[in-house]
């Protein structure tokens, strides 16, 4: 097994950038892209969950501002 380099965390970015499709699971194409790129399984899950932190926090913002955000438009 290998360790994370600039190039394969490219990859990793691009990888979840073709992800953004609908349909497609970002954090299962990432797994498997960092399993195929010689990560070790437990370390591509953790390079897949720490990409998958950034999404999840703005979309968790967005909703709340969505529903909490405005309350002069009632």
């Amino acid at each position: 097994y290998t360790s994370l380099t600039i190039s394969k965390a490219a990859a990793l970015g691009f990888v979840q950038g073709v992800a953004l499709m609908p349909g497609v699971s970002r954090f299962a194409f990432t797994y498997s892209a960092g399993c195929w790129l010689g990560l070790r399984p437990m370390r591509a899950f953790t390079w897949s969950f720490l990409l998958e932190w950034p999404l999840i926090l703005i979309a968790s913002m967005y909703g709340g501002f969505a529903l909490y955000g405005d309350s002069s438009e009632q």
